[in-house]
């Protein structure tokens, strides 16, 4: 028995069958029954192979650069993993030999623009791991007398407090 037939006869044994309260009540519930299409849930769109160039880095500032380096990293990291690339991932994980290597494999897989790559001159790469803790240092570069350092986690600091480069050898990719 479908919904506006239970509510007329529920409304004629209560007496209470007012035509206008009738008429409303039946459209209520009709409308009720109609079949909507449910909404379409949207598709995750990997993000491998990239479809989009990269952003370029507008600011030519250390903590920009190391940011964008860290995104692109990032992004190339997760999607080794999440599309069972190896090649894809953080330095040690995609064994890159240098610094340059490792900028070389974030262009050709869309990661990086090669307009950017001459912000990178001067970055140096940890030979970090995907087991690395979050506060591993990831990049440094130098400004002045001073370095600035990105950690696994997308922190920039200026100063390392107590924190060491990933055990392996070099702890440092060369350029």
């Amino acid at each position: 028995m479908s919904g506006p037939k239970i509510l007329t006869g529920m409304l004629r044994k209560w007496k209470f069958a007012g035509t206008a309260l009738l008429a409303t009540a039946i459209a209520f519930m009709t409308a009720c029954e109609e079949k909507q299409p449910a909404p379409a849930i949207p598709s995750p769109t990997p993000s491998f192979p990239r479809e989009a160039p990269p952003e370029r880095v507008s600011k030519k500032s250390p903590e920009a650069i190391l940011q964008t380096l860290h995104r692109a990293s990032q992004e190339m990291a997760l999607d080794g993993f999440q599309f069972d690339k190896p090649q894809l991932g953080w330095p040690f994980d995609c064994r890159a030999a240098t610094t340059s290597d490792y900028l070389r494999l974030l262009t050709e897989n869309g990661y990086l623009g090669s307009d950017d790559l001459s912000l990178f001159f001067e970055v140096e790469i940890a030979n970090l791991s995907d087991a690395d803790p979050a506060e591993s240092p990831f990049a440094k570069i130098p400004q002045g007398k001073k370095n600035f350092f990105i950690r696994k986690d997308g922190a920039v600091v200026s100063e390392l407090p107590q924190t060491k480069p990933s055990p392996r050898d070099p702890a440092w990719l060369p350029r």
